[in-house]
């Protein structure tokens, strides 16, 4: 069973024969439903259409991107720092590692 991914806003949900009928997401009242209505994609067709990407933004932090923009856009920006739970600079314990979204445009 294929996992199933809004393409309004790039949320999966758990693996099914059917799509969800509806997108939590897109139906709060702060997102919106295409005029069109819900539609789905599977990772599968999303991984046919689409590739991630990355660059160095700074020596120790990188941005991952998926190209063509799906969903909201977000993207992550991991650093090496959070990686490892060490900043490089003090040796002291960092958080773990969390994406960072932010739109792009």
């Amino acid at each position: 069973m294929p996992i199933q991914i809004c393409r309004t806003c790039g949320t999966s949900y758990p693996d099914a024969l059917q799509p969800p009928a509806r997108c939590p997401i897109c139906e709060d009242e702060r997102q919106f439903v295409p005029r069109a209505g819900q539609a789905w994609i599977t990772r599968e067709q999303l991984a046919n259409g689409h590739v991630n990407g990355w660059r160095r933004l700074e020596p120790d932090l990188f941005e991952i991107h998926t190209h063509p923009g799906f969903g909201y856009r977000f993207q992550a920006q991991p650093s090496r720092e959070a990686a490892t739970g060490q900043s490089p600079n003090t040796g002291k314990a960092t958080p773990p590692l969390e994406a960072h979204a932010q739109m792009d445009g």
